[in-house]
């Protein structure tokens, strides 16, 4: 699995904003090969947002880095809601821990 981590300083006063627009973006996510899910946190205190986003495969990730939609969207958001240029980064995952769930009670 790789991940891409996206970190960005939102402008005061849109960050609520920035979060309408990922959530807007999970149908595009979701179209895209090896998309495996993504998560986006919030810190609200700095305005200051990192996104992550899973695929199977580094090509599937190079795929989205380089669509047509994904840059599109950078361009004009980048405008509108970041304060600065956001970083990229991408991992290769080599250890994911899952959380152990009880089945039944006590």
């Amino acid at each position: 699995m790789y991940t891409r981590v996206f970190t960005a300083q939102i402008q005061p006063g849109k960050l609520d904003q920035a979060i309408d627009m990922y959530r807007q973006l999970e149908p595009s996510f979701q179209k895209q090969k090896g998309f495996l899910g993504g998560t986006l946190r919030v810190d609200r205190a700095t305005n200051k947002v990192v996104g992550v986003a899973n695929f199977e495969t580094r090509a599937d990730l190079e795929a989205l880095e380089t669509s047509e939609w994904y840059k599109k969207m950078f361009a004009k958001e980048s405008k509108q809601l970041l304060v600065g240029q956001p970083t990229t980064e991408s991992y290769e995952v080599v250890q994911q821990i899952q959380a152990v769930r009880q089945v039944g009670g006590a």
